[in-house]
Order: structure tokens, then C-alpha cells, then sequence
């Protein structure tokens, strides 16, 4: 309901009683659908959720009686877009506007693991930056700011950040990336999860040829 019809996007218009009339059409370059004996209608920027009534007030101006309207979009356009940065096969995929980041960089072949950041994925239009991703918030809370593509976006994940690696009692060992190089330990044990047999902490530093390690409860 709140994708923005844009150009090229096909939209399905039913008009019955009246008048009759039923076409798909396409958004032309200027934003607008043609209704036939009533002219243009921009409906560029409009959310999905209300095409129906804008089309229907527009249809009401002249046929105030009579005339029933349906619209509905019955496609998004489609876009292709450069991913590229620390993923597997970087370069220029096929889509729709209206899918899920997600779904072009799975195209790439997915973010490098071992070089790549879940953290910093950023798209640009138009050489600039239009938004962020963080995938943390998709992978451990199934969140995701929805996007709109616009053909010729740019997908760019960026180098992996500062890494910890956690092991043993957890529900999630993992290699965790830190946007940060310093952080409370609470945000570790929120990542790693412990079971409820997990009763300490223990902390294993480098600081240069030293080894460093700390123990504390949990």
C-alpha cells in the first residue's frame, strides 16, 4: 500500500456503467495515465493504496453518476541495478522497483563474508547516498526498511567493520561485526544469545604480542 506509482509502472483500469472501459495501462514519462474522454491524470508519486480513489475522483468530474472505477497497479516497473562492493559477483541485475534490497543482493551471490559488511550497505542515486541497510536488524529481528529502486541505483556494501568472535555456550556463534571498535559486553551477549547454562563470560584480548584474558559472571 505505500509503493509510489512511478514512471512506467502498469496500471490495470476498469470503467463500467455509462461508460465502458477497460485497458492496462503504462505510466508515461510525465507521470500520467490517459483516461479515454477525460484526459491526462498524474498519479506519479501517488501511494498504491490510494490510486483507486484519485482515479475515481478524476472520473467523478465529468461521469458524476453511472460510472463505476476500478484501478489497480498490476506492475511495478522494471529496473536494473549495479551491485557492487564486497559481494560475491558485483555487476548489473534485473528487477522491479518495487523489490526488496534483499532480492539483488541474493543476485550478487550475497555479501562476502569474510571481507564484507552486514552493517554498511548503502544505496546511492545518482552518485548519491539515498540510504542505509542494516541487515543485523533483518537477520536477528526480520526487520527491513522498505525501499523504492529506481532504475540505474547503485547497491554498494561496504568492507567489513570491526569483527569479535564468539563461541561456546551460545545459541549464536558467529564471527559479529561492530560498527564501533570498543562496546559493552551486553551488546555482545545480545548477538551470541547464551543458553541458560551459560554462566561466564571470558574475554580473550591481543594487545600487540600480548594475551590478554578476563573472566566475569555472567
Amino acid at each position: 500500500p505505500d509503493y509510489q506509482i512511478a514512471v512506467g509502472d502498469r496500471v490495470h483500469l476498469r470503467m463500467w456503467g455509462a461508460f465502458n472501459h477497460e485497458a492496462v495501462q503504462v505510466v508515461d514519462a510525465q507521470g500520467n495515465l490517459f483516461v479515454p474522454s477525460l484526459g491526462p491524470l498524474r498519479v506519479q508519486g501517488v501511494r498504491n493504496a490510494e490510486l483507486g480513489e484519485r482515479v475515481e475522483a478524476h472520473v467523478k468530474r465529468t461521469f458524476r453518476a453511472n460510472v463505476g472505477v476500478y484501478a489497480t497497479l498490476e506492475a511495478a516497473q522494471p529496473v536494473k541495478l549495479y551491485v557492487t562492493g564486497f559481494v560475491r559477483a558485483p555487476g548489473l541485475y534485473p528487477g522491479l522497483s518495487s523489490d526488496s534490497v534483499l532480492y539483488y543482493l541474493d543476485r550478487a551471490g550475497g555479501v562476502d563474508p569474510d571481507r564484507g559488511s552486514y552493517l554498511e550497505v548503502s544505496l546511492l542515486r545518482g552518485g548519491q547516498l539515498r540510504s542505509k541497510v542494516n541487515l543485523y536488524q533483518f537477520l536477528l529481528n526480520g526487520r527491513i526498511e522498505p525501499m523504492q529502486l529506481q532504475d540505474g541505483d547503485t547497491l554498494v556494501v561496504g568492507p567489513r567493520r570491526h569483527a569479535v568472535l564468539v563461541g561456546g555456550e551460545v545459541l549464536n556463534p558467529y564471527v559479529f561485526e561492530l560498527e564501533q571498535p570498543r562496546v559493552p559486553a551486553r551488546t555482545i551477549i545480545e548477538l551470541a544469545r547464551p543458553l541458560p547454562t551459560a554462566t561466564h563470560l571470558s574475554i580473550v584480548r591481543k594487545s600487540g604480542n600480548q594475551r590478554r584474558s578476563e573472566y566475569h559472571p555472567l
